[in-house]
């Protein structure tokens, strides 16, 4: 599903935190986007998922206008179609890995198809190397536990879009590439995937590395 920022900008007092950003996010593409501390990356990325509203610009996904949605219908496409991997940990202390990647998955899908989402939670964890840390709570997990139990969250509802905000930040680098990998397999299935990150080794997995600062595309 692409994406697409037209003119995006975005003042908070006076300052302005990004100007006239245009970029189209391609399906089947995934996107790595660069640039210094406090160019923006993290309010670009918080925009693009409809997180947060842009000053003036506006945001397609698909056909779809998202910058004036109301709040139930942003909610609908949150559920459906993204993805979303904050730089903070959002997993519930006092539930479970596995009862946190499927909360998503549970709150969402009215038909509550609680089996077929434990199998495909399992399949994630198992996948990034963490199935015997699935009934551990949160806080007994590693830094690199946590994100790829995180990650797993985040593609539970196997959304056509991933939006992941320095996914790899403080990991090892093993860990940091197993979390890469995914993430490109992940695209190869026809998904829009966007990192915004310091970690050149992202650079290795891009389709297309995006420079904030200077708004230049490179194909990678």
């Amino acid at each position: 599903m692409e994406i697409q920022a037209v003119n995006v900008g975005m003042k908070f007092k006076n300052r302005v935190i990004l100007d006239n950003q245009n970029i189209t996010f391609q399906s089947g593409k995934l996107t790595v986007i660069t640039g210094p501390s406090g160019s923006g990356k993290s309010t670009l990325l918080a925009i693009l998922g409809g997180y947060m509203k842009p000053t003036i610009g506006h945001v397609k996904i698909g056909e779809k206008d998202i910058t004036g949605l109301k709040e139930k219908e942003l909610a609908l496409l949150h559920a459906n179609n993204i993805g979303y991997l904050p730089q903070w940990n959002v997993m519930l202390k006092k539930s479970s890995v596995l009862e946190n990647v499927i909360l998503p998955a549970i709150i969402n899908d009215e038909k509550k198809h609680e089996g077929e989402y434990l199998e495909k939670a399992i399949e994630h964890l198992n996948a990034l190397g963490i199935e015997e840390q699935k009934d551990n709570y949160p806080y007994e997990l590693s830094g690199g536990e946590l994100k790829r139990a995180s990650l797993a969250r985040a593609l539970i509802m196997e959304p056509d879009i991933l939006i992941a905000d320095e996914p790899t930040t403080g990991l090892d680098a093993v860990t940091a590439t197993r979390i890469l990998e995914y993430m490109a397999d992940y695209t190869a299935r026809g998904k829009t995937v966007i990192i915004a990150t310091h970690d050149d080794k992202a650079h290795d997995y891009a389709d297309v590395i995006y420079d904030l600062a200077i708004k230049n595309v490179y194909n990678a």
